[in-house]
């Protein structure tokens, strides 16, 4: 009976990869780590794809150096990408924070401006809603000046991430034979993760590109031509993209502050 002594060895080892799977992923929630996982995912997808797409290289130091680069571009460029958007958004031309704040004085004073038939369709307590609505853009314009501590703390993991993305990614590329098998089942998992996340963010990105797109042409091309010029546009595009990588909620989000700014 060696086959089905080695298969159900196969098991054993298969189902304690799952187990130290879960608990990997278990831990990064609890410990406050998926920004840094999510990180190190995006870099190892990003260098596994566009080292798909290079011409071949012979022998492994060539490869392995090829992959080296590959790798350290993505890192500066994606850091490059977030200290840039964190450089926007704390300007006065993109301050989110004062965009929030001008949310707030747009809905104070919306219900003086607005038709008669649309207040009488509003709520029956409108000013408690109106109240609700201004407190809540107010408190998260005072927050968002007052988290930058908060966000250094996320950005350092985040560019640990990357860099630990990276060593995976090199790690990859080299040549290796088949390893213990608790470690090939533990690779597997891995494996498996990076493709889900591959498909399921890649697509959702493309997703918010097309829809930044149409956003961008509408307030940037469509009304300027019709004379309506509106404050904080450039911002707005940006809170597109963003709030569009998340699924469903983030086009109400981005929707919600053009419709409020509009």
């Amino acid at each position: 009976m060696p086959n089905a002594a080695a298969a159900t060895t196969a098991l054993r080892f298969s189902v304690a990869a799952w187990a130290i799977a879960a608990l990997l992923l278990y831990l990064a929630l609890r410990l406050h780590l998926l920004p840094a996982l999510l990180a190190g995912l995006l870099v190892y997808e990003l260098v596994h794809v566009i080292a798909l797409r290079l011409p071949l290289v012979r022998g492994s130091a060539a490869k392995l150096s090829a992959v080296g680069l590959v790798a350290t571009v993505v890192v500066l460029v994606l850091v490059g990408v977030m200290f840039g958007i964190g450089a926007f958004l704390k300007s006065d031309a993109g301050s989110l924070a004062n965009m929030l704040q001008k949310m707030a004085e747009i809905v104070e004073a919306a219900r003086g401006k607005l038709p008669s038939w649309v207040v009488e369709n509003l709520p029956t307590d409108p000013e408690a809603v109106k109240e609700g609505v201004i407190g809540w853009l107010r408190e998260h314009a005072v927050e968002l000046r007052t988290m930058g501590g908060e966000f250094g703390h996320a950005l350092v993991h985040i560019i640990i991430g990357m860099v630990i993305g990276a060593m995976v990614s090199l790690h990859e590329a080299m040549e290796r034979t088949g390893g213990a098998p608790l470690v090939s089942e533990l690779s597997e998992r891995a494996r498996r993760v990076g493709d889900a996340f591959r498909r399921v963010v890649f697509a959702q990105v493309r997703i918010s590109l097309v829809n930044t797109a149409l956003t961008a042409i509408y307030l940037l091309g469509v009304l300027p031509i019709l004379g309506i010029h509106l404050p904080f546009v450039k911002t707005m595009v940006l809170v597109t993209f963003l709030a569009g990588l998340l699924p469903v909620i983030g086009n109400l989000i981005s929707n919600t502050v053009i419709v409020v700014v509009s």
